[in-house]
């Protein structure tokens, strides 16, 4: 039996939805991206990207493949969107995030086991009286 290959193709990119939701919402209106904003939104892609920031990482593939390659395409977002992407406070909470996962593996290094020291076994542990 031949091992079964799937690759997931990139889901299909609407350039005249907002970038961040892709979606298109009623009351709330599309706004063009300006020079300062791109370079934001770049700065705050490419924070994200270190951070790995899996939540937003549909986003971050597309932008940095316009942003980088020079696509003439104009980008569209919800100012909603861009607030809650580029938010220092949401970045900060990332990188705070990080270094928790960082230290975590550090302390988990540096656990020291005795030699002596194993695992209980099955003939010291009591049955489990599992009717009660």
């Amino acid at each position: 039996m031949e091992p079964v290959v799937s690759l997931k193709r990139a889901s299909p990119v609407d350039y005249s939805l907002c970038r961040f939701c892709q979606s298109h919402k009623n009351k709330i209106p599309i706004s063009t991206a300006s020079d300062h904003g791109l370079s934001i939104v770049k700065a705050a892609a490419c924070a994200r990207r270190k951070l790995r920031d899996s939540k937003n990482i549909q986003a971050i593939d597309h932008l940095e493949n316009v942003l980088n390659f020079g696509s003439p395409v104009s980008l569209v977002w919800h100012k909603l969107c861009y607030a809650h992407f580029t938010d220092k406070s949401k970045i900060e909470r990332l990188q705070v995030t990080q270094a928790q996962y960082s230290k975590g593996e550090e302390s988990c290094s540096s656990i020291h086991v005795e030699v002596g020291d194993s695992p209980s076994s099955r003939k010291r542990v009591q049955p489990v009286n599992w009717v009660s």
